[in-house]
């Protein structure tokens, strides 16, 4: 009976390890299970931000050239102002001139 009771023994330690066994896998099954949807919300939200920085590049590139396209209305402006000041002082030159005679 001694060593009836010793195997009965040793099959419920070995029950009762496997049992742990089972539970230690299951917990980290799961905890493998919470690291892969967590890795991939982050790459969905690297992807998001790569989407975002390319909108903010593109919106940089649109604003750079409607700097330099504004700076160049600007420059035509300043031209136009420039040759309507030498027109003005030629007709002021022409009307003074008619004046005097």
């Amino acid at each position: 009976m001694i060593a009836t009771e010793r195997g009965t023994r040793g099959v419920e330690a070995g029950l009762g390890l496997a049992e742990r066994a089972g539970e230690t896998i299951r917990k980290l099954s799961e905890g493998i299970r919470i690291a892969s949807q967590s890795a991939q919300q982050i790459v969905a939200s690297e992807y998001q931000q790569s989407v975002g920085m390319d909108q903010i590049s593109q919106a940089m590139r649109e604003i750079n050239e409607s700097t330099q396209q504004f700076a160049a209305v600007a420059i035509q402006s300043r031209t136009a102002t420039e040759s309507l000041n030498v027109l003005a002082d030629q007709l002021k030159d022409l009307t003074g001139t008619k004046r005097r005679v």
